[in-house]
């Protein structure tokens, strides 16, 4: 995904909770394990996925990083 126009800046967290979804949904994988696998509290991955709580940049990156790494 890259970002082509400013207006995509305001779906960005939608497009990442699709992303994640369409994962677990592929790999049967639980949000909890998930979480545990890429590094991030699963109470912090859930609040994100149930859209209560927002994600640092950072930390949506590093997910990325490490899906990419070990090919999750």
């Amino acid at each position: 995904m890259k970002i082509k126009d400013i207006s995509e800046l305001s779906t960005i967290a939608d497009d990442v909770v699709a992303v994640i979804e369409k994962h677990l949904a592929k790999t049967g994988e639980t949000p909890t394990g998930f979480a545990n696998k890429v590094g991030v509290h699963p109470l912090q991955l859930l609040g994100f996925l149930r859209r209560e709580r927002g994600m640092h940049i950072d930390t949506i990156e590093r997910i990325g990083k490490r899906m990419k790494e070990s090919k999750v």
